[in-house]
């Protein structure tokens, strides 16, 4: 993936996450957050990604929504590369911290450290 992909599938995701805000589709919301997880993993920044991990499984158990059996095996991966690259703790820490996060406030900072002046600097 080139990164004006990255950069294009970024912007495309924070704005579907604003959408998903004003509609209250806390669902969809959660989507957005597992894309924007994908782009921070390959941006590099693991760490980010596994905060969104975290706030993206609290939102989930309190919608009371599973990952759609076709995107597990998304969902798998990206949570593979992420523990990858991560040791257990700095995992766990990140998506404890991430899992204390409410949704929407998960949204920006998920927003905030995907963006392309972060990607361009990296």
């Amino acid at each position: 993936m080139s990164s004006g992909d990255l950069t294009s599938g970024r912007d495309y995701l924070a704005q579907s996450a604003e959408v998903h805000i004003r509609l209250l589709d806390q669902e969809g919301s959660a989507y957005c957050l597992d894309g924007l997880a994908a782009i921070a993993i390959a941006q590099g920044s693991p760490a980010v990604a596994a905060r969104l991990l975290g706030a993206l499984a609290h939102a989930r158990e309190l919608v009371g929504v599973a990952v759609w059996p076709a995107m597990q095996p998304l969902a798998d991966a990206l949570r593979a590369a992420v523990t990858t690259a991560l040791s257990e703790a700095e995992f766990d820490q990140a998506s404890a911290l991430g899992a204390q996060m409410r949704l929407n406030d998960a949204l920006g900072y998920a927003r905030a450290y995907t963006s392309a002046d972060l990607a361009r600097r990296s």
